[in-house]
């Protein structure tokens, strides 16, 4: 499986390099060895775009699917059949892509009247194929950039007293406090 077709995808977002539209895009989302590509590219007043390169392939960290249940109008159906159509499904899938880059960008792409399910079918054999992870991407715990110096806390202690968020007794107490604590 070198290539992979999705229709009715709409891209949301995410990648910088991207063109910034106030209109969502939706086209084929097209998965193969060397992009990710959304083609046959319009806009919601139905205006066509070129393709829609979205990322490199081999920049890709992991993809995540997830799904929704999503509201949707019930008006339509009944004003066309009257009380059976308020039997209508009131409800419709609606598939979340979040394409997470090495870089650490991520681009958000919805599919609507499709199961997670469905679309996960679909894209394991081209992502196993690529040695792409599927899933949320793991979260490396943060170490701190800096260690918590004393000296930070004691000019957070002095703007909250001199902003009158804390009285002079109160900033006496917390600052004997804090180098108390700091000592230990």
């Amino acid at each position: 499986m070198s290539e992979l077709r999705i229709p009715r995808v709409m891209y949301l977002g995410g990648f910088s390099h991207t063109p910034p539209s106030k209109w969502v895009r939706q086209g084929c989302l097209v998965l193969d060895d060397d992009a990710v590509t959304l083609d046959r590219v319009q806009d919601k007043q139905m205006r066509n775009f070129p393709d829609l390169e979205l990322c490199r392939t081999r920049a890709i960290a992991t993809i995540e699917v997830t799904s929704e249940q999503a509201a949707k109008s019930r008006v339509g159906p009944a004003l066309a059949f009257g009380v059976l159509g308020l039997a209508a499904k009131a409800t419709m899938d609606r598939t979340t892509i979040i394409v997470y880059l090495k870089s650490g960008e991520a681009g958000y792409l919805v599919i609507n009247k499709e199961s997670a399910a469905s679309v996960l079918g679909l894209i394991t054999p081209w992502a196993r194929e690529k040695g792409i992870a599927l899933g949320a991407p793991q979260v490396q715990p943060i170490e701190s950039a800096a260690p918590n110096l004393i000296s930070d806390e004691l000019i957070k202690l002095a703007q909250l007293k001199e902003s009158g968020v804390l009285s002079e007794q109160e900033f006496l107490t917390l600052k004997t406090k804090l180098i108390e604590d700091h000592t230990r």
